[in-house]
Order: structure tokens, then C-alpha cells, then sequence
């Protein structure tokens, strides 16, 4: 019972990884987006 607990726990936790990470993704592309953005209004 504690071993499937374990590999439940072990789903969960990468499953929020992938969460984490597709987010993290998303909130760096806008941010490289408005980055180039602002640098060619500069120029």
C-alpha cells in the first residue's frame, strides 16, 4: 500500500511539474515578446 502511495505521490509531483514548467514557458514568451517589443520602439 505505501509503495502505490509512493508511485501516487511520484505521478502528482511530475504532473505539477509539467504544470510549473508549461507555465513558467508561457510567462517567459510574453515576457521575450514585450522585451523585443520595447527594444524596437527604442530603436
Amino acid at each position: 500500500m505505501e509503495r502505490v502511495q509512493a508511485i501516487y505521490s511520484n505521478q502528482k509531483f511530475k504532473s505539477w511539474v509539467k504544470q510549473v514548467l508549461a507555465v513558467g514557458g508561457v510567462i517567459g514568451c510574453c515576457y521575450l515578446v514585450l522585451y523585443v517589443f520595447c527594444f524596437l520602439v527604442i530603436m
